[in-house]
């Protein structure tokens, strides 16, 4: 009896285990238009997670720069590394507030915490970043990174 019931938790975890890297190998992130709100915090986030820090911080604007070095910001960027690498990221909604010079992108960061045999939980984590157009002037200007709920100051801790 205890064989039989051995078995059947062994395959309710492999069946558990392949459906989740079913589901992580065919969740395919949808494409952004290049240089939208929504395709820098794309590449921020992407920037973030694969560690290439000098492309994430020249993605935020001149204001925070002048607020954070290069060498700052790397020291304060740690719950940012923790929350993207294992959350997954979803575009909630993009909202105008200046027209074609400031908006606000939601996203929705989903982390699932497993635990064995059969415990699963979800923690949904709503995230607000908002961008403004810089160098309007030129013909070049991009949008950049002004303020995010998860990145919040280059205060160095005593």
């Amino acid at each position: 009896m205890s064989k039989i019931i051995g078995i059947i938790i062994l395959t309710t975890v492999i069946s558990l285990i392949l459906l989740s890297l079913f589901l992580t190998l065919t969740n395919s992130s949808p494409q952004t238009q290049k240089g939208s709100p929504e395709n820098i915090v794309q590449t921020y986030i992407t920037s973030i997670v694969e560690e290439k820090f000098n492309n994430s911080y020249s993605l935020l604007s001149e204001e925070i720069k002048t607020e954070c070095d290069f060498t700052q910001y790397i020291n304060n960027i740690e719950r940012e590394i923790e929350l993207f690498e294992r959350g997954n990221v979803i575009h909630e909604k993009t909202l105008e507030l200046e027209k074609d010079l400031k908006v606000i992108v939601y996203i929705n960061v989903s982390i699932v915490n497993t635990t064995v045999p059969f415990g699963t939980n979800e923690y949904i984590q709503e995230e607000k970043i908002t961008l403004i157009k810089e160098d309007i002037t030129k013909d070049d200007s991009r949008w950049k990174i002004l303020e995010t709920s998860f990145f919040n100051s280059c205060e160095i801790e005593n």
